[in-house]
């Protein structure tokens, strides 16, 4: 049932997915709640981790569901980092009413999208 952790990029991209709730789980429910006035933490740290997220996620779906050629290159990466960036900061504004556009959240999502391109493909 679950031949697909005898993979070992599986198990680095489950990993990444644990690793980045826990990170986004302990900002929620801590940081933000004890460093309040910090920007980073409020306002950045989780725009870095879902890009990551989002890589890692693909990637394991995609092998649970036994995809025979699954895109990884750099292409791959800018195309779903641009329409990532496009819809959380411009569309989800119209649907969202306390979403904002911020420029600094298109570099953040880029640092993930970089981060994971280079350390974890």
């Amino acid at each position: 049932m679950y031949d697909f952790l005898k993979n070992s990029i599986n198990k680095k991209n489950l990993r990444i997915i644990y690793f980045v709730a826990f990170i986004y789980f302990l900002n929620r429910f801590f940081l933000k709640k004890f460093f309040y006035e910090n920007i980073f933490i409020n306002g950045y740290l989780n725009d870095l981790l879902v890009m990551p997220l989002i890589f890692s996620s693909f990637a394991l779906s995609a092998s649970i569901l036994k995809v025979k050629k699954f895109p990884s290159g750099k292409y791959y990466y800018f195309f779903v980092f641009l329409i990532c960036s496009l819809v959380f900061e411009i569309v989800r504004p119209f649907f969202i009413i306390n979403s904002t556009f911020d420029y600094i959240d298109f570099l953040c999502y880029g640092i993930g999208s970089f981060v994971h391109y280079s350390k974890f493909r």
